[in-house]
C-alpha cells in the first residue's frame, strides 16, 4: 500500500514542508542543498502571491498559465510561443517567466523591472491593471514587446 501526502499537508502529526516532494528533482537538476533551498523559497513566495500548484522543482501551474523559475545561476530562454503572452522577472526576457495562454486576468507575480512579449494573435492587446483592477495601460496589438518594463505598479494582466 502506498500513501500519498501532499506537500505542505498534515498527516499523522507530521508536517511535510512544501517542496519536499521536489527535493529529488532539484538534485537531478544539479542543485546543491543551498541552491535547492533558494529555489524552493522563490517557489513558496510565488505560490503565496499568485497561487497555483507546484509541479516540478522550478515550475508552478496556474489556470491557463505556467510560471517557470530560472535555476540558481542560470537564465531561462527568452522565447514566447505564438498565441501566448509572456512576462519575465528580469529585463531583456531573463529570469523567472510567466507564460499565459488563455483570455483571462492573471495576477502579476513580479514587482520590479522586468520584460514582456505579447505573442498572441495579431492585433490582440493586453491590459496592464493596478491593484484596484483598473486598466492603467493597454498594449498595442500583438506582436509587441518591452525589454525593460516596470512591474511595480502592475498587479494584474488581462489578455484578449
Amino acid at each position: 500500500m502506498v500513501s500519498v501526502i501532499a506537500a505542505g499537508s498534515f498527516a499523522l502529526g507530521v508536517v511535510v514542508p512544501a517542496g519536499t516532494a521536489f527535493a529529488n528533482d532539484a538534485e537531478k537538476l544539479g542543485l546543491d542543498a543551498g541552491q535547492a533551498a533558494e529555489l524552493q523559497g522563490r517557489v513558496d513566495h510565488y505560490l503565496a502571491k499568485v497561487g497555483g500548484v507546484q509541479v516540478a522543482a522550478n515550475e508552478i501551474r496556474l489556470p491557463g498559465a505556467v510560471l517557470s523559475l530560472a535555476l540558481p545561476g542560470s537564465e531561462l530562454a527568452g522565447t514566447c510561443g505564438w498565441g501566448h503572452m509572456c512576462s519575465w522577472a528580469g529585463q531583456n526576457y531573463t529570469s523567472d517567466k510567466l507564460d499565459m495562454a488563455e483570455c483571462k486576468e492573471y495576477g502579476m507575480p513580479f514587482g520590479s523591472i522586468g520584460s514582456w512579449k505579447n505573442s498572441q494573435t495579431t492585433g490582440t492587446t493586453v491590459d496592464f491593471e493596478s491593484r484596484d483592477h483598473v486598466t492603467r495601460w493597454k498594449s498595442p496589438g500583438a506582436y509587441v514587446d518591452d525589454p525593460s518594463a516596470d512591474w511595480s505598479w502592475v498587479w494584474y494582466l488581462s489578455l484578449c
